[in-house]
C-alpha cells in the first residue's frame, strides 16, 4: 500500500511544520510517517484525515470506486482530484460563473485556448 499522507497535505497548501503543530509532534516525527519509516497509529490516521479535509483511505492510497453514469463526470472528478486547494477554489468559482451566466439565459464568453493567446503577443495575453 502506497501512503499518500505527503501529496494529500501538499495539496492541502500545508507543511510538515504546519501537520506536526496541528498534531502536537516534533516536525521529525511528522515528516518520519511522511516517508514510511514510522507507522502511526489509529487516532493519528483520524486526526491527519481531520485537519486534511480527507478520508482515511485517502491517506492510506485506498483507490475508493466512484461510479459515474457520465463519463464527463468522471473526468471533471479526476481532474479536481489533481488540483491543489487554490487551483480547486479557481475550478468552482468558473463552474459558479458558468452557471449564472446559463441560468440569467446569457452566452458564454468563449476566449481561445492560453496557446492562441500567445500566439496573438503579449498585449492580448496578458489582458
Amino acid at each position: 500500500m502506497k501512503l499518500n499522507l505527503s501529496s494529500v497535505r501538499i495539496r492541502a497548501g500545508l507543511s510538515q511544520q504546519d501537520m506536526a503543530d496541528a498534531l502536537g509532534i516534533k516536525k521529525r516525527t511528522y515528516g518520519s510517517w511522511e516517508r514510511g519509516e514510522v507507522t502511526f497509529n489509529a487516532a493519528q490516521l483520524v486526526e491527519c484525515a481531520r485537519i486534511l479535509d480527507c478520508s482515511t483511505d485517502e491517506i492510506l492510497g485506498r483507490e475508493i470506486p466512484v461510479n459515474f453514469s457520465d463519463p464527463r463526470e468522471a473526468e471533471l472528478h479526476r481532474v479536481w482530484r489533481g488540483l491543489d486547494v487554490e487551483r480547486q477554489d479557481r475550478l468552482l468559482a468558473n463552474a459558479h460563473d458558468m452557471e449564472k451566466a446559463l441560468d440569467w439565459g446569457g452566452e458564454l464568453e468563449t476566449q481561445p485556448p492560453a496557446a492562441d493567446l500567445r500566439e496573438q503577443g503579449p498585449a492580448i495575453a496578458s489582458a
